[in-house]
């Protein structure tokens, strides 16, 4: 559970919200909100030339104060065979948090809703299939039920510069008017 005012995470339940995940060279970056398409140019001006992905220490706070609290970093835990075995949350924003509830420091499987989980780990999996960002998007199933729009922009760094070893993940929420 967030500590922070008006949490709604155990009220949402993400299994009533269908799911697509594309990647950004398959169109996933039409459905950007402005400060995720900022992250995702971002992103791309830290990468060295010689790197496939950036690296988390190329990221800096300061210039980004603005996304903070709908930013997590996730750092998944692989077997020895690349199984995604479980996905660390290193970092959760208070809008994120708020939404998906309280999990910073521990894994995405504390969710408060575990549709949220099995959706986390669909992004990681669909971002090393295709080695690149990706985009998650929510879409509404039943007309009749209150509703959220999520869009959730995963973009996979490395601290070679080569190999995948954290996401830097944007969360936009748009509760339905």
């Amino acid at each position: 559970m967030s500590s922070f005012g008006s949490d709604v995470s155990d009220k949402i339940r993400h299994s009533l919200a269908g799911f697509n995940i594309e990647a950004i060279s398959e169109g996933g970056a039409t459905n950007l909100s402005e400060n995720a398409a900022w992250l995702l140019d971002y992103a791309a001006g830290k990468k060295a030339p010689e790197q496939k992905y950036p690296r988390r220490s190329d990221f800096n706070p300061v210039e980004m104060k603005h996304i903070l609290p709908h930013v997590l970093i996730l750092e998944p835990q692989m077997s020895m065979t690349n199984k995604i075995l479980d996905i660390k949350v290193r970092l959760m924003g208070t809008a994120v948090s708020w939404f998906y509830g309280e999990a910073g420091g521990s894994t995405v499987r504390d969710f408060a809703d575990s549709m949220a989980s099995q959706r986390a780990f669909e992004l990681v999996q669909y971002s090393f299939g295709c080695e690149e960002a990706v985009v998650g998007s929510s879409f509404k199933l039943n007309h009749s039920l209150p509703y959220h729009q999520v869009t959730v922009l995963l973009i996979p760094l490395a601290e070679d510069g080569q190999n995948i070893s954290h996401f830097f993940v944007h969360v936009h929420i748009t509760p339905e008017d």
